[in-house]
């Protein structure tokens, strides 16, 4: 089985995002120089700030009841 891999949001640079986090239809992720969360709609393509003031936030992960 190969790897297929396309930049889909951007231009980030893949050594300063972490995350992700699957929300059921986005992709959450965060910038982290920006300090912003960021949102991908694989549906749209677009890629659009979910938060900010993160303070420098580093990987994402929902709990059981589904709070980020």
């Amino acid at each position: 089985m190969g790897w297929e891999c396309a930049m889909v949001a951007g231009p980030f640079n893949p050594c300063l995002t972490e995350g992700p986090a699957w929300e059921g239809q986005t992709l959450l992720f965060t910038h982290i120089p920006a300090s912003r969360l960021m949102r991908y709609d694989p549906g749209s393509g677009q890629c659009t700030v979910f938060r900010e003031q993160t303070t420098h936030a580093n990987g994402l992960a929902f709990d059981s009841q589904g709070h980020l």
